[in-house]
């Protein structure tokens, strides 16, 4: 039995009759000399009319201060002093000796709560126990209540929730953000074929360049978190630099890492990865066949052909760049894999275009050029559809075929994702001399004659003009009917295809929908009723006056006159503008490069 109960046994088996009770009686506590004395409260016996009532101190419903809400019909509770040398209290083993146990029947039922409670104040609270003494009356030292009062356990505190500083950005700020994001030229996809409503920033502008200009540009600066959070909201994405990245195998590796549900699903997985690889390897080694072959056989030339990322012009290092829409420069390069010499197509958006009819254009100029030695052409290219591999490239080479000495033109697609070639080899050289190069471009000439500087053998450089581009896309859809089919009654799809062959047969494309030699080729027939040749003087051109920019793009080039070369100003003020869309070239809003 520990002490605080020693103490309220006692209490109770020296409870008598008859005896006065004191009312209001407050007593200092005997304090051990490690223990400071302590004001105490009394327990509280007063009459109420021929009744004693004994009122217990315990703690009310709210918690906040004590009270005496315990009732005994105690004829008298006579109280007092405990002597140290007491020995009972020493002994541990005591025991009162009469009643045997505070819950005894002795006595009545209000007596025993209130002792109960006693009880319970004093073990909680055993050590702010006087040690020494104990007064005459029972007391519950006033620190104990305030402790009481104070304890968390006790009390209820208000709801701080949502109390807190607010997040929210400056309404100034957050416009004066807005502002400048808007500042920046934005552009649309060129080649989605959905509608949407977001844009994009040129792939050379950074969020934190953005922030860096306007710290610049602003004094009531915002933070980068704040500034990042705005961009987000505004449905604009940075156009992601052209990557050889296969999106076909990131999904497999994900998949695979992430885990299948079975092992039958997982060995599927590997089975289609490793399929998918073997198409891959098929077609870089095809090509590093036909350039073993183009090397040792002179009657074969082997080419890759492909457009570099839009060039912009003027090209400056201020700041103010970054605000403007600037003129495009393009450039299809075709690299020759058996003397690797490049060959550099150029125009500027004022000449015209950028898509297929441009391609099969530019291409077409440089078959025009070969020699007639040549009898078997082979060309390698990617998969983009509104490129490369579409009706208009198909049409000039099935012209160009029938009114040359050229006997075969092979015009195989490398697998999406695995697309690397030598032409992009060419594209990085003339990127790196594009970031160290201190020469100014403030005109498309000063582009051309940058990448003429290039290369241990210089890039050649063949200067587009207006009249340079033919209309493929009219003699495609007025001489050859594109059917549906095979010969064999097989479906024709853009998308399967992997290998098209032209001969000197006028209206007949063999196909194949691998690169495998052993697969035997399939025949389609897009020979028109009543139209047996095309000569090439038939070819329309495809511009009859300049191309057309936009009014805001050519306001923007007007802006950047004062830091261009004054001999140049005259360009940019004769360009002819139109109330039409700027999109930019280079973006495909996420197209899959085998959608036709």
């Amino acid at each position: 039995m520990n002490r605080s109960s020693k103490i309220l046994a006692l209490a109770l088996n020296k409870i008598g009759k008859n005896t006065e009770s004191e009312q209001n009686k407050t007593h200092n506590s005997y304090c051990s000399e490690k223990t400071p004395a302590r004001a105490v409260t009394s327990i509280k016996k007063k009459k109420l009319e021929d009744t004693d009532v004994f009122e217990s101190p315990v703690l009310n419903e709210s918690g906040s201060s004590y009270n005496y809400g315990v009732e005994s019909n105690i004829e008298d509770l006579q109280l007092f002093d405990v002597d140290d040398d007491d020995d009972s209290i020493k002994d541990p083993d005591f025991a009162p000796s009469s009643p045997s146990s505070i819950d005894g029947s002795n006595y009545s039922e209000d007596t025993r709560q209130a002792a109960l409670i006693l009880e319970r104040n004093l073990c909680d609270n055993q050590e702010n126990l006087v040690s020494t003494s104990v007064c005459e009356e029972i007391i519950v030292p006033e620190e104990i209540v305030r402790k009481k009062i104070i304890s968390p356990g006790t009390t209820t505190q208000p709801d701080q929730r949502g109390c807190g500083a607010s997040n929210t950005t400056n309404p100034q700020i957050e416009n004066e953000i807005r502002e400048h994001i808007k500042s920046f030229p934005a552009y649309e996809s060129h080649y989605t074929r959905r509608d949407s409503s977001c844009k994009y920033f040129h792939s050379d502008l950074t969020l934190s360049k953005m922030y860096r200009l306007y710290c610049e540009k602003h004094q009531s600066v915002a933070s980068i978190s704040t500034y990042s959070k705005i961009f987000k909201t505004m449905n604009i994405k940075f156009k992601k630099p052209k990557l050889d990245t296969c999106h076909r195998c990131e999904i497999l590796k994900t998949k695979l890492e992430i885990g299948a549900e079975d092992e039958e699903a997982k060995s599927q997985l590997l089975k289609e990865q490793e399929e998918h690889h073997k198409l891959a390897d098929l077609a870089y080694k095809s090509k590093s066949k036909d350039k073993d072959t183009g090397r040792n056989d002179n009657s074969i030339k082997v080419y890759t052909f492909d457009l570099q990322q839009c060039l912009p012009t003027p090209f400056l290092r201020t700041n103010i760049s970054f605000y403007k829409r600037q003129l495009w420069t393009y450039n299809l390069t075709l690299h020759d894999c058996v003397t690797n010499q490049a060959y550099c197509y150029m125009w500027d958006e004022s000449v015209a275009n950028r898509g297929g009819n441009e391609i099969a254009s530019c291409v077409f100029q440089h078959l025009k050029k070969i020699p007639s030695t040549v009898n078997n052409l082979i060309f390698y290219s990617d998969c983009c559809a509104g490129q490369n591999k579409n009706g208009y490239v198909a049409t000039m080479f099935q012209i160009f075929s029938t009114n040359s000495s050229i006997s075969v033109i092979d015009h195989k697609f490398l697998v999406p994702g695995h697309t690397h070639m030598e032409c992009d080899v060419d594209h990085a050289a003339i990127e790196r001399k594009k970031k160290v190069s201190s020469v100014n471009i403030h005109h498309p000439r000063d582009w051309f004659q940058l990448v003429r500087s290039i290369g241990k053998k210089p890039f050649i450089v063949h200067e587009m003009t207006r009249i340079d581009f033919l209309d493929f896309a009219k003699m495609s859809k007025e001489k050859f009917t594109w059917r549906k089919t095979s010969e064999a009654k097989t479906k024709f799809v853009w998308r399967d295809i992997k290998w098209l062959r032209f001969t000197t047969d006028f209206g007949l494309i063999q196909y194949k929908t691998s690169l495998d030699e052993n697969e035997e080729f399939q025949h389609l027939n897009i020979k028109k009723r009543g139209v047996n040749v095309v000569f090439l003087d038939e070819i329309p051109v495809c511009y009859s006056g300049p191309n057309l920019i936009s009014k805001e793009k050519k306001k923007d080039l007007i802006e950047l006159l004062p830091v261009i070369e004054k001999s140049y100003h005259d360009f940019y003020l004769n360009l002819k503008s139109d109330d039409i869309k700027d999109n930019h070239p280079d973006l495909t809003d996420d197209e899959s490069e085998e959608e036709n």
